[in-house]
């Protein structure tokens, strides 16, 4: 479900910008400030998971992906603010690191001992279906019911991720960061 929202949260905001007249080069530097978030926030990520926990950071990124879907949403209703539109697209990149590192990291912890290559498989290959579905259904969705609707069905399967991980309980396992980061 996680997956499926996050191809459905992204999928359709370039087409979404070019309605609103966005020019392409635009559309590929919002792309791209997305990606480079993204890519910025990983080290950080890792830290977190280290000071706060794999689940909590895993919340926190899922949560704040809600609340900038929110507001992305709202702006879609509002119609005509680019700008902001770009920016919210840019900041769901820092949401990625804090959703997948963790991701990961959790099903690193919670997979039998000499079965992690079989889990990380299994895991790639649920994540890509779910991203794939997200961004599959986006498209019909967008088409028949409106950009709106697509951006609030999304945070409900966030909302329905969140309240299963709430009862989710892993012993952490505590790593030295120095000798990760030096």
């Amino acid at each position: 479900l996680l997956l499926i929202s996050s191809g459905l949260i992204m999928t359709p905001i370039v087409p979404y910008l070019k309605i609103l007249g966005v020019g392409s080069s635009l559309c590929f530097f919002a792309a791209f400030m997305n990606s480079s978030t993204s890519a910025f926030m990983y080290r950080r990520t890792g830290r977190e998971i280290y000071k706060k926990g794999t689940l909590k950071t895993l919340k926190y990124g899922i949560l704040s992906r809600v609340v900038l879907s929110l507001l992305m949403a709202v702006l879609i209703i509002y119609k005509e603010i680019a700008v902001g539109i770009i920016l919210i697209y840019a900041a769901l990149g820092i949401t990625w690191s804090y959703i997948i590192i963790p991701s990961f990291s959790y099903m690193s912890k919670t997979a039998e001992k000499d079965r992690e290559g079989g889990a990380f498989g299994a895991f790639n290959f649920f994540y890509f279906l779910g991203l794939l579905t997200g961004n599959f259904l986006s498209g019909i969705i967008v088409d028949l019911f409106g950009y709106e609707v697509n951006m609030f069905l999304a945070i409900i399967l966030l909302l329905i991720v969140i309240v299963n991980l709430k009862n989710s309980k892993i012993k952490e396992k505590k790593i030295d960061l120095k000798k990760i980061y030096g």
